[in-house]
C-alpha cells in the first residue's frame, strides 16, 4: 500500500469527482437534447396538422360559396 499525504488523496478525490461530474453532465446533455428534439418534432407535426385543417376548411367554404353562386354544379353546364 502506498503512503501518500492527505492533500494528495484529497486532490485525487477531487479529480475523480470532477471527471464523474463531467461524464454525468454529458449524459444529461444527451438526454435533454433528445427530449428537445422530440418536442420540436411533435410541435412541427401539430402545426402542420393545424395548417392542413385550415386549408381544408377554406376549400370547403370556397366550394360551398361557389355552388351557392352557381359557379359550380350541374346547372351551370348548358348543352345546346
Amino acid at each position: 500500500m502506498s503512503e501518500e499525504s492527505g492533500a494528495v488523496a484529497l486532490l485525487k478525490f477531487f479529480a475523480a469527482a470532477t471527471w464523474a461530474s463531467v461524464v454525468t453532465a454529458y449524459v444529461f446533455q444527451g438526454i435533454t437534447y433528445r427530449l428537445l428534439r422530440g418536442v420540436a418534432a411533435v410541435r412541427a407535426v401539430y402545426v402542420a396538422m393545424i395548417v392542413g385543417m385550415v386549408v381544408m376548411m377554406l376549400v370547403i367554404v370556397v366550394t360551398v360559396g361557389a355552388m351557392n353562386v352557381g359557379l359550380l354544379g350541374h346547372y351551370s353546364i348548358t348543352l345546346k
